[in-house]
This record gives C-alpha cells, structure tokens and sequence, in this order.
C-alpha cells in the first residue's frame, strides 16, 4: 500500500491533492469513517451490508470515499486540524 501511494505522490508528474488533505487529518477522518459506518449498520437490514449486491457494495465504498474525501477537504480548506 506504501508503494503505491509513494507512486502516486512522488513519480507521478502529478500531485494528487487528496493524499495530502488525508494525510492531515487521519483521526478526524477515522472517527467520520465510523460514524459513516454505523448509518450502514444501524437500521439492522443485512441486505446493506452482508448480504448486499456487489453493485450496492461498491456504490457505499464510493460514497463513503467520496464524503471522506470532502470532510478532508474541507477540513483542510478551514485550516483545521484534530491530532492528539
């Protein structure tokens, strides 16, 4: 997994931003990950989860990426950063 973020942020001629809006925020994003998780698991239907459609599967994965994403972004815009 290092190596290909190495790959991504150093060989490539581009700078992919969300590396570095992740990398700054990585105990914020864990908490939202788990948050993000339970609105899967609360209502207690196992057709979201694990008996899910691969179709259903991948839309969640891109979702929760996809609000993880924007939360670091955010975050990184407002200048914020969680650490212990």
């Amino acid at each position: 997994m290092f190596a290909l973020f190495d790959l991504l942020a150093v060989r490539l001629p581009f700078q992919p931003g969300w590396l570095e809006a992740w990398g700054r925020n990585p105990l914020a994003l864990y908490l939202a990950h788990f948050l993000l998780l339970g609105l899967v698991y609360l209502p207690d239907q196992p057709g979201l989860y694990a008996q899910a459609p691969l179709w259903l599967a991948i839309l969640e994965m891109v979702l929760l990426v996809l609000l993880l994403s924007g939360l670091a972004f955010w975050l990184k815009k407002k200048r914020i950063v969680l650490s212990l």
